[in-house]
């Protein structure tokens, strides 16, 4: 089986269990969908997993665009100013 979807949410106000999160995993194979509801421990539990890499790739992540952000500035620098007149 392949894991189709992870879903973890927080539930709202009007929700059992409000501010908790919970979740949701799918798993997809050859006989079909097995769904299974993942209650608010597991769902915390998942999210202190996975937390460190989460922030770990955004922050990749932002380097990367801060990166590509400078070379455009520098790249718009050097470009010739166009006389339209």
């Amino acid at each position: 089986m392949k894991l189709k979807t992870l879903t973890i949410e927080v539930n709202r106000s009007w929700q059992e269990n409000p501010g908790k999160y919970e979740g949701t995993i799918v798993y997809e194979g050859k006989a079909g969908e097995v769904k299974l509801l993942l209650d608010s421990k597991v769902s915390e539990a998942l999210l202190a997993c996975i937390g460190t890499t989460v922030t770990e790739f955004a922050h990749a992540a932002s380097l990367q665009l801060k990166e590509s952000i400078d070379q455009s500035i520098a790249e718009a620098r050097k470009a010739p100013e166009i006389d339209v007149t």
